[in-house]
């Protein structure tokens, strides 16, 4: 398995205002566009605790990512050490109606953080 080093992208905006879902889009989809078809793309998104744009991001990312040809498209809850979240609370997250799918939506999977043989050091952020 490879891995490669995804772009860094600055969109735009401002604590004043909120971005349109089309400018949304339009950010996600040149910041995706360096990803090759038969990829395998793992999204990280928060858990229940954090209120953001996940819910509008993530079937905007799995459509463009299936206009990709992408091989494989999950998900990993970064839960941290809160609590689990339901199969309910995982679909609406992602925005989606619980049981319903993205094109190309594989697994979602939960942070097993607690269980240290599902751990790996990859590095190390700046602060």
């Amino acid at each position: 398995m490879s891995s490669q080093a995804a772009p860094s992208f600055v969109g735009k905006g401002s604590p004043e205002f909120d971005l349109s879902p089309h400018e949304l889009r339009g950010i996600l989809e040149h910041a995706l566009m360096s990803i090759a078809p038969g990829a395998r793309v793992l999204a990280i998104i928060p858990d229940k605790t954090r209120d953001d744009n996940t819910d509008l991001l993530f079937p905007f990312a799995a459509e463009i990512l299936a206009t990709r040809n992408v091989a494989q498209f999950d998900a990993l809850v970064a839960q941290g050490t809160h609590m689990p979240m339901t199969e309910a609370e995982k679909f609406s997250k992602i925005g989606l109606a619980t049981g319903k799918s993205a094109p190309g939506l594989g697994q979602v999977y939960d942070h097993q953080w607690n269980v240290p043989e599902e751990l790996v050091t990859i590095g190390e952020l700046s602060a």
